[in-house]
C-alpha cells in the first residue's frame, strides 16, 4: 500500500499538507491517525491473506513512517527509513527499541537537503547502540555501476535520495553489495527480518 499526502500549493506557493505536516503543537503527523485506518481496513478486508507490516519511508515519508512506528508500535513488525526528515527524541528510539521489530536506517553524510550534521549526528550514537537498528550511515549514496549518485531538480539531490541505491537493491550492477552490512540488499534484509 503506498498512500499519498494530499499535498496542495498554497496562495504564496508552498507546498501544504505534505507527509511532514503535524498536528499544531506536537509531534504527531496530521497522517499517522489516517494511514492506521487504511491499514486497518486493508488488513480487514484481506484478512487471513496478510502476515506482517513493514513501514516504509524517505524524506518526508521517513518523518511519517518514523511517526507512525512511534504512534503505532504494536502494530510494526519492521521499519525501513531512508534520509527521514525527522530527528527522533532519545524516548522515542527507546520506545522503538523496547518494542523489538527490524530497523533499517540509511543516511547519505552527504545528504543536501537533510543534512547529517543536522539530522542524524544528534541521534548517531543511540541509532548504533540500538539492539533493532541496522544504522548505516554511508559516505556517499551509489548508482550500480559504483558513481555517486546524482540527481537533479532545481538543485542537486542525489545524496538525500539514497531511496535510488534502494531501487537498485543497495546492490551494485556485478551482485557485490554496495554496504557489508546489507550482504543481500534490501530484499535481503526484509526476508530475513520477516520470515
Amino acid at each position: 500500500m503506498c498512500p499519498l499526502a494530499n499535498e496542495f500549493a498554497d496562495e504564496n506557493g508552498s507546498t501544504m499538507m505534505n507527509w511532514i505536516s503535524h498536528e499544531p503543537g506536537s509531534d504527531t503527523s496530521v497522517y499517522s491517525t489516517a494511514v492506521k485506518g487504511l491499514v486497518d481496513q486493508f488488513m480487514s478486508e484481506h484478512e487471513g491473506h496478510v502476515g506482517k507490516l513493514a513501514v516504509v519511508g524517505t524524506s518526508a515519508g521517513g518523518y511519517m513512517a518514523y511517526r507512525y512506528a512511534i504512534d503505532y508500535t504494536d502494530t510494526v513488525n519492521a521499519l525501513l527509513l531512508m534520509a527521514p526528515a525527522y530527528t527522533p527524541t532519545e524516548a522515542e528510539l527507546d520506545k522503538l527499541e523496547a518494542a523489538g521489530f527490524p530497523i533499517l536506517h540509511l543516511k547519505s553524510t552527504h545528504d543536501e537537503m537533510l543534512t547529517y550534521e543536522e539530522y542524524t549526528a544528534p541521534v548517531r550514537a543511540k541509532l548504533d547502540s540500538m539492539s533493532n537498528m541496522t544504522n548505516i550511515c554511508t559516505d556517499w549514496a551509489r548508482n550500480g555501476d559504483g558513481g555517486v549518485a546524482s540527481l537533479f531538480f532545481g538543485i542537486e539531490m542525489g545524496q538525500h535520495c539514497i531511496c535510488s541505491s534502494v531501487g537498485q537493491n543497495m546492490m551494485f550492477d556485478d551482485g557485490t553489495p554496495m554496504e557489508e552490512q546489507l550482504p543481500a540488499g534490501i530484499t535481503g534484509w526484509f526476508k530475513e527480518v520477516l520470515a
